[in-house]
């Protein structure tokens, strides 16, 4: 069963989502497809679970965000948040 999570590095205002089946797969890939931190940095949020979207890093907005009905916040929006 995949599950959507929300992946950033501690301390960065940047992040992405991620689908695996679980919290340390989320880390792994995020750490790997970034590649410019520590794993032990990665942070995650569970977003809600996600049976039919392939497991992988979704950075962009794409069909398969779209049907889970959340999108990546755009940098003004995330400076927003701070």
């Amino acid at each position: 069963n995949m599950i959507l999570y929300i992946c950033y590095y501690k301390n960065c205002d940047w992040c992405c989502y991620v689908a695996a089946p679980t919290r340390g797969k989320a880390k792994h890939l995020f750490n790997e497809w970034d590649g410019h931190g520590w794993y032990t940095d990665v942070r995650t949020q569970k977003v809600k679970d996600c049976p039919d979207t392939p497991e992988g890093v979704y950075d962009k907005d794409c069909p398969e965000l779209e049907k889970l009905g959340v999108r990546c916040l755009t940098e003004e929006e995330m400076e927003e948040q701070e």
